[in-house]
């Protein structure tokens, strides 16, 4: 949810140039940031695998300060890096369905190729946006699955009455 605000409500930087309060101390903070970011990004890629496009793309705006359109572009080498990392710690450790791993790797690698062609016709305001969406339906899927089964299960084991005491006098 703070991602998909923040990519809705800002704009995007007209160029990457560095900005004129720009300090050798904020860039090493910045980098640090990044670094920690990226790290945090590794981490939950290899925990939970997560941390595409919907983790890197606003690190990449809100903390680099670069165009939409250069950040998906990092963003996709980056995931290709870490999916070969995320491969090769699964074979270790996991079975892997290769057969629906590599279907659905062709269909995204064609996905990948049409929207890349697409990327240079969609105003960098529009796409940041279009990604803000797309950022806070997938954060309401995932909350929602997450939420309705445990508060189901809370209403039910409150809504079981519990059976009377019936104290023998006899």
């Amino acid at each position: 949810a703070v991602t998909a605000r923040a990519m809705l409500r800002r704009r995007v930087a007209s160029t990457s140039a560095p900005r004129a309060q720009d300090t050798p101390l904020r860039r090493a903070l910045r980098t640090a940031l990044l670094a920690l970011s990226g790290l945090g990004v590794g981490v939950l890629s290899g925990l939970l695998g997560v941390g595409g496009g919907f983790l890197i793309v606003p690190v990449l705006t809100l903390l680099a300060d670069i165009p939409i359109s250069v950040a998906v572009g990092t963003s996709a080498v980056v995931i290709s890096v870490n999916s070969m990392a995320g491969v090769i710690g699964q074979c270790a450790w996991s079975y892997v369905d290769w057969q629906l791993a590599v279907a659905f790797s062709l269909a995204s690698v064609v996905g990948t190729l049409v929207g890349g062609r697409y990327t240079g016709r969609v105003a960098p305001e529009r796409l940041r946006r279009w990604f803000g969406v797309l950022v806070l339906v997938a954060g309401a899927v995932v909350l929602t699955r997450q939420v309705l089964p445990g508060l189901r299960d809370l209403l039910r084991s409150h809504s079981q009455v519990a059976p009377a005491h019936q104290h023998d006098r006899g």
